[in-house]
């Protein structure tokens, strides 16, 4: 009888450990999930603010600026964010082809060591 009692126990205790390693589990991937989303939607007001903003060089197509769009997404990003993480770095890869934009690359690193990467493509001629 205490030698079930005893299996029991631990049983019970392995179950609860195992319910907190998925709690824990889960809860971090929800918090990356809306870590990237925030980085994507930054991204995307971001680029239709500098289309607004964007010195028209011929019909079919527009100049953005690195340094606008950077500044524009980190304000947005900051006010986009539903999660409590401190930013220590944000970096910008731009691929480009030619001399112009066709991709950027976004890394968020937080004070915890933990990256947050997304890349952005926008194809401007859908946009007419």
């Amino acid at each position: 009888m205490i030698k079930d009692s005893i299996s029991m126990v631990g049983l019970f205790y392995i179950a609860m450990v195992a319910l907190m390693l998925l709690f824990t589990a889960q809860r971090e991937g929800i918090n990356h999930d809306a870590v990237v989303s925030a980085m994507v939607t930054s991204g995307q007001v971001s680029t239709m603010q500098g289309l607004d903003n964007s010195a028209r060089t011929t019909s079919d197509a527009v100049f953005i600026s690195t340094n606008q769009f950077e500044e524009q997404f980190e304000k947005t990003f900051a006010s986009n964010m539903n999660v409590d993480i401190d930013i220590s770095n944000i970096s910008y890869d731009y691929f480009q082809d030619n001399g112009d934009i066709k991709a950027v690359k976004i890394i968020v690193s937080s004070q915890d060591g933990q990256e947050y990467t997304t890349f952005l493509r926008q194809n401007f001629y859908e946009l007419e």
